[in-house]
């Protein structure tokens, strides 16, 4: 006890020092708060705890104390709804203390990224595009200079047709894979895709690999070249190593990498490839010059003029940020349009009657035939409308600035916003490309016509508003090979396949219809709308039967005695209801929840409305699982913990024989329509898959469509093309 007598004062006063230090630095955090909405002149907008650019962000989000680091995709025009019909918000946080002005106006947005003077990038937010040196992504002023015109001479009309030459080789590979598939009793062939993303990923590979790097290997995996001499990783692992493992490499200390972590081994041998592998190096090797004429010579002084060129480490920078930009969002933003193309059968049908007018099925692909493919292009572009690469572009204000802004409507002049010194801006691509201001009240929806300006004059498609690629001075200099790759890999295609969802063919996607699903839950635009539930009540016979059986005791049991000489008169249902149909009209009448749903997740056939089979794996997925009490289909008799345990038990063996575990993708051809192809005898049907935002009985609980779109596509050619 005496010791810990002496010790007592010792305590309190580091407790007393504890509390004064976290309450000195939160007052000092609340008026750092309070400045920066008194700086942005308490401007309409957002007031959180965590700014959701922090580590924090990715908390659950709580109003107030956490919008989520997803905040602007998630709520796309939404964040903008309340604001007095402004598309212009401001943004202050707690911790870390900061403030932004967030911009969804278009005359706004093109007044900020045509300034760079002003508007710089915040280039901590870029660090990890660094790994190997200075680059054009994080360069700024006469640095930047420099790097845009050296790296600007790879972007040549020459450079884009022998990118539309290696897309066109790599696309016929993949489809001469996907030919060697047999061919089901209806003459299609039908080919199952897990993730339509892993395709387009590698197809941008092997792109990016021949068009920089003269590197051209087969598609089929077995087909492989023999590892160079001093190499332990093919070229195309070392990039792809690169490419997935940025974020990695950024954030782990080289330490780390002795670790016994396979997924850091392998980071960590990828980038030491890559840098060995440097000498194979494309268009970019010092590929273009400062100078007035090839001489070297000045025209205006007459003396001669120093060549600008990229120090290995630029070099090596630019070649690393290239590969990551042009490999993640190509990829992502073909995934997104084969989603799109499934759940919009009717805008795969223009596409596909377009694609043949242009490319007959017999044609030879030129790179001419790229000027000519516009429905394509419209397509690639509404998919980066909806699905912008950069959901949202930073900048930051050196100098305080006054920015205009659209009028609201005719009869409101435009104003202008005031934008304090030292204030990060976030231009909203989701909010700008999504506004029904701009695009029209069907802006949520998916169709590629609006980016056809009318001929007339009457209608030309808002370019302003539109910020798929970034835009002004620092916009993506590989947006005109992205687009013409990208072209190239559809259009082929969806000359010999059609895409659609795997309900559409099985059937289930009707059940669901039929179940009331509308066509706009299916077609969820957000990758965040919450999933619809149907708890299902009283669709399984079982569920009336218990109820009626339980109430029918529940009269015997009052009828009886000791009972049956306290109660006098049954109030409800009365003596009116006897029968076992008057029961269940009745039931259904009456019967109310109590807010406690269970089973939303059931452990039940996927036509009974399951979400899990046996194993626990979410239908129509390869890998995702649920595992907690809500698979149980029937509600126990039981504490909570008794079906906790159970579902435990069989997650442990299930995680044990998880090698043994097989997974059937076969689907029935026999179910296919054919979509893009109706009427045409030489051209495809195709299937791609996707698990939708459904509604149905049961508990049955889907994703948003696009979501889980991009997770499982399947494909289905036509018997003969």
């Amino acid at each position: 006890m005496a010791a810990f007598t002496s010790q007592a004062p010792i305590t309190i006063l580091a407790a007393l020092l504890t509390l004064a230090f976290v309450g000195r630095n939160l007052a000092h955090l609340v008026a750092r708060f309070r400045r920066n909405v008194a700086i942005l002149q308490d401007y309409p907008g957002i007031r959180v705890v965590f700014h959701p650019n922090s580590f924090f962000g990715m908390l659950p989000r709580f109003p107030g104390i956490n919008i989520g680091s997803q905040y602007i995709f998630r709520h796309g025009t939404a964040l903008f709804s309340d604001r007095n019909n402004s598309d212009i918000i401001s943004l202050v946080s707690l911790f870390p203390p900061a403030r932004a002005i967030v911009l969804a106006d278009p005359i706004a947005v093109k007044h900020v990224l045509q300034d760079r003077q002003r508007y710089i990038k915040p280039s901590h937010l870029y660090r990890a595009l660094g790994n190997y040196g200075m680059n054009i992504a994080i360069a700024e002023g006469n640095v930047w200079k420099r790097h845009k015109k050296i790296v600007a001479g790879s972007f040549t009309e020459k450079s884009n047709e022998l990118a539309w030459k290696d897309a066109v080789r790599v696309t016929e590979e993949l489809l001469s894979e996907w030919e060697r598939n047999p061919r089901g009793h209806d003459g299609k062939r039908m080919i199952v895709v897990e993730s339509f993303l892993d395709v387009a990923l590698k197809a941008g590979l092997y792109i990016i690999m021949a068009t920089s790097f003269s590197q051209r290997p087969p598609w089929r995996d077995d087909e492989q070249p023999a590892l160079p001499a001093g190499h332990t990783l093919p070229f195309k692992d070392a990039m792809l190593g690169v490419a997935s493992g940025a974020i990695i490499n950024t954030v782990t200390p080289s330490w780390a990498y002795k670790l016994p972590i396979r997924k850091l081994q392998h980071v960590d041998v990828s980038y030491r490839e890559f840098e060995v592998y440097k000498d194979l190096l494309g268009a970019l090797i010092y590929a273009s010059t400062d100078m007035d004429d090839e001489d070297g010579e000045d025209k205006e002084s007459g003396t001669e003029k120093k060549r600008a060129t990229l120090s290995d480490d630029e070099l090596m920078g630019n070649i690393f940020f290239f590969l990551l930009a042009g490999h993640e969002t190509s990829a992502n933003a073909i995934a997104f349009v084969f989603v799109l193309l499934a759940l919009y059968p009717e805008e795969q049908e223009k596409l596909f009657q377009h694609i043949n007018e242009v490319l007959p099925p017999d044609a030879e692909p030129v790179y001419a035939d790229f000027a000519k493919l516009t429905r394509v292009q419209a397509v690639f572009n509404e998919s980066a409308r909806l699905y912008p690469a950069l959901v949202a572009i930073p900048k930051y204000a050196m100098q305080d600035t006054v920015v205009p802004t659209t009028p609201i409507d005719d009869s409101t002049p435009a104003t202008n916003i005031f934008i304090p010194k030292w204030t990060d801006i976030y231009l909203d691509a989701v909010a700008l490309g999504r506004s029904q201001k701009y695009w029209g009240e069907d802006a949520a929806t998916f169709k590629p016509d609006r980016f056809f300006d009318a001929p007339d004059g009457s209608y030309r498609w808002p370019r302003d508003a539109f910020l798929g690629f970034s835009g002004g001075h620092r916009a993506c200099l590989g947006q005109k090979v992205a687009t013409v790759t990208s072209t190239a890999v559809i259009a082929l295609l969806i000359r010999k396949f059609s895409v659609h969802l795997p309900e559409d063919l099985d059937g289930t996607g009707a059940k669901r219809t039929a179940a009331g699903e509308t066509f706009q839950e299916k077609n969820s635009a957000s990758l965040f709308d919450n999933p619809t539930i149907d708890p299902g009540y009283f669709t399984h016979p079982a569920d009336i039967q218990i109820l009626r059986e339980a109430f029918k005791f529940a009269r015997t049991v009052g009828q009886a005695a000791p009972l049956s000489s306290i109660l006098t008169t049954e109030l409800n249902p009365g003596s009116g209801v006897s029968t076992d149909a008057e029961w269940e009209a009745w039931i259904r009448s009456s019967a109310s929840t109590e807010y406690h749903p269970a089973g939303t997740c059931s452990m039940l056939p996927l036509d009974l409305g399951g979400v899990v089979d046996t194993n626990m794996r979410v239908h129509g997925t390869n890998n995702l699982r649920v595992i907690d009490s809500s698979i149980v289909p029937v509600g126990l008799s039981a504490h909570m913990t008794v079906s906790l345990l159970l579902c435990s038990l069989l997650a442990a063996r299930i995680a044990e024989n998880a090698n043994q575990i097989l997974v059937a993708s076969e689907t029935d051809g026999s179910n296919s329509t054919s979509g893009a192809n109706s009427g045409t005898g030489s051209a495809s049907t195709a299937s791609a898959a996707s698990t939708s935002k459904s509604k149905s009985a049961g508990g049955r609980l889907g994703a948003p469509g696009v979501a889980a779109g991009l997770s499982v596509v399947a494909l289905v050619a036509a018997a003969a093309w």
